[in-house]
């Protein structure tokens, strides 16, 4: 029996965390049914309560041993600065004493789940980067095959971040990436990715939850919107935004016809994006619910959403996982990576951008979604995701043969 270990596992506190981290499971099971899979975490966090329970409750069946990162978790400025220098100059001999040095060494490949260069937008030290390169220097240390699940690659700043395509990501057996953007940034560097749909588009609806929410909410096919929020980090720029989003629904519904749910998919970030939204909401006249979903699963959230009229997102994956579930969405961009994962897709025209939002804009674009039919844009996907596994059966099988 084959070992797969995938690193770098965040924490499910965020759905689209806990969706690549599910969807990534389920593509390896349904290619190589018999391996034994181990997570290791990012960071130190088994003793939380949203540790990896919602990726256990969804592979009841499958044997897979969850690893904790203990390596210290540093909060200070100064700390993360001496942790990425110590890693960056001293990582051959970091390796021999990294806390999963023999569950790495007991593996047949390791699996990036994100990547290291994810959070490189820093042109000085990255400390995210760093923390999340030290177990593949270790598989490169001791000569495990290791590669990178489609993530994203961009923008590439820094000497750390170059440092760590050079040494990394041109000896890995395979790097995915999921747009377009990644894609191009990696062929300069001399580096050959593959481009592949996001992980998360491998999730499976389910419907439990949403049975017992409908009849909890009275809520019925196609008569709800989901709006699902995030922070600029602006409090100014936030307001703004979801006031015009506010503004919009409020011509777009003038006599309420369909209830408004709005969703949290970051249990750490999105607290106060989601009361604003809800209070700009009640500004214009338009109720709203606040639904109570930390316990549910990404895959419950998609069943949930394949009921919706519309998901408007300013969250990646609550975009994918009403793409999975064959209902129109409504991308806000923020950083960047919502436009250019659809536009991997071929969807981009169905997302704007926060810095250019206009009511007018978004009303136009809910009109397009609502008209698109979605049945082509499946079809599309799935034969997306069917392609995708032949390659994927192909560079696994390769990288378990090294």
């Amino acid at each position: 029996m084959k070992r797969i270990t995938i690193v770098n596992v965040g924490s499910e506190s965020n759905k689209g965390t806990a969706a690549i981290t599910i969807g990534l499971i389920r593509l390896l099971i349904r290619l190589f049914p018999h391996i034994k899979l181990r997570l290791i975490s990012l960071y130190h966090n088994l003793e939380k309560p949203m540790a990896y329970k919602l990726t256990l409750r969804t592979f009841p069946d499958i044997d897979i041993e969850i690893v904790d990162h203990p390596r210290p978790l540093y909060g200070s400025p100064y700390m993360k600065a001496l942790e990425c220098m110590l890693i960056w100059t001293f990582r051959e001999r970091l390796c021999f004493n990294h806390p999963v040095f023999d569950v790495i060494k007991d593996s047949d490949l390791v699996i990036a789940r994100s990547s290291p260069i994810f959070a490189g937008r820093s042109r000085f030290l990255n400390y995210s980067a760093a923390r999340a390169s030290l177990p593949l220097y270790v598989a490169k240390k001791i000569g495990i095959p290791y590669g990178f699940a489609p993530q994203t690659f961009w923008p590439i700043k820094g000497l750390q971040i170059r440092n760590i395509i050079k040494t990394l990501c041109k000896s890995a057996s395979f790097v995915c990436v999921r747009d377009v953007y990644s894609f191009g940034e990696l062929c300069r560097l001399g580096v050959d990715p593959v481009l592949c749909l996001d992980s998360g588009f491998w999730i499976e609806p389910k419907y439990d939850k949403w049975l017992d929410i409908s009849s909890h909410l009275d809520l019925q096919k196609r008569k709800f919107i989901v709006i699902v929020p995030r922070s600029t980090g602006d409090f100014k720029a936030d307001e703004a935004v979801f006031h015009k989003i506010a503004e919009t629904l409020k011509k777009l519904l003038p006599t309420n016809t369909l209830q408004i749910i709005l969703v949290q998919h970051n249990f750490v970030e999105d607290s106060d994006a989601i009361k604003l939204l809800a209070s700009q909401l009640k500004q214009q006249g338009l109720s709203s619910t606040c639904l109570q979903c930390e316990e549910w699963s990404p895959e419950e959230l998609a069943g949930l959403y394949q009921h919706a009229a519309f998901v408007m997102g300013m969250r990646v994956h609550s975009i994918i996982m009403a793409l999975v579930a064959g209902t129109p969405v409504i991308g806000i961009n923020i950083d960047g990576r919502m436009q250019a994962i659809l536009k991997s897709i071929k969807m981009d025209s169905f997302v704007i951008d926060v810095k250019t939002f206009e009511h007018e804009v978004l009303a136009e674009i809910v009109q397009r979604a609502l008209s698109l039919d979605y049945s082509r844009l499946s079809e599309y996907i799935s034969l997306k995701k069917r392609f995708d596994e032949m390659i994927f059966r192909n560079i696994i099988a390769k990288a378990l043969q090294r």
